[in-house]
């Protein structure tokens, strides 16, 4: 198997606009990567990390960042000054809250935070209005913020496996009517 340091090293070379790092048993993101200037999708996933490197912000290009199935308990702060992020995927990590600057994200247009534990959603997630896709599955949410009915772009609203109304999660293809049902009842 090709060394992690093999791999980044390739890619530098090639100017990878994407990089896999998944399944490599990292605890630490090493820095080489936040020198891929070139990088547009960065997969992390399967991996031990629980932070990210300040550096990480030097990746202005990079507009998927793949965290799922990591060790995160809560957002590392860098991500919030990668404005140009699109795809956000932090499915199967221990994350119990989010921050509310996950506002900053402005160019988010999908979210997956499925399989955390999450109990509650910052009302400043109803500023990323370019948000088409958010998967909340399977977390602890037993109630929405009435901001997410400023996310007039959802094509995809995902809530099964949360303690949740079932009125409500029976409408999760038809994000605007779950919304609208949901905030009605309220």
């Amino acid at each position: 198997m090709e060394s992690v340091s093999a791999i980044i090293k390739e890619a530098k070379l090639q100017q990878a606009i994407a990089l896999d790092l998944s399944f490599q048993e990292l605890t630490e993101l090493p820095l080489e990567v936040t020198e891929l200037d070139y990088l547009e999708v960065l997969n992390l996933r399967r991996n031990h990390l629980t932070t990210l490197p300040t550096e990480l912000s030097r990746l202005t290009r990079l507009k998927e960042l793949n965290l799922g199935r990591n060790q995160f308990s809560t957002l590392p702060a860098v991500l919030f000054e990668m404005t140009s992020l699109e795809s956000l995927l932090l499915y199967g990590n221990t994350l119990t809250s989010l921050s509310p600057q996950i506002s900053q994200l402005v160019n988010l247009r999908g979210l997956n935070l499925w399989d955390n534990q999450l109990a509650l959603l910052p009302l400043e997630i109803g500023q990323l209005r370019k948000l088409m896709t958010l998967n909340l599955e399977r977390n602890q949410l037993r109630q929405l913020p009435p901001t997410l009915q400023n996310l007039t772009r959802l094509v995809g609203l995902y809530l099964s496996g949360n303690p949740l109304p079932s009125n409500v999660l029976e409408l999760e293809d038809q994000p605007q009517q779950l919304l609208k049902t949901y905030f009605q009842k309220q």
